[in-house]
């Protein structure tokens, strides 16, 4: 991979994780204040997860995913 690769695929993990962690307080502060979970933190949650899984897969051989289990 160059350079420009590598930093693209860490922006993207780095903006997945962040979109995870948003989902998170979000549902938090939806369960404190209202007592009902709403779907906006769930969303937020799997594309999060999502993102993340895709950007792995895509580094191919260093994450590790790709690999057989034989």
């Amino acid at each position: 991979m160059t350079n420009d690769n590598t930093k693209t695929i860490r922006i993207q993990s780095v903006l997945s994780i962040c979109t995870i962690i948003a989902g998170l307080i979000l549902m938090t502060y939806m369960i404190v204040a209202e007592d009902e979970l709403g779907a906006i933190p769930l969303i937020l949650i799997m594309s999060g997860i999502l993102l993340y899984l895709y950007d792995r897969l895509k580094r191919g051989g260093q994450s590790g995913l790709n690999k057989n289990a034989s």
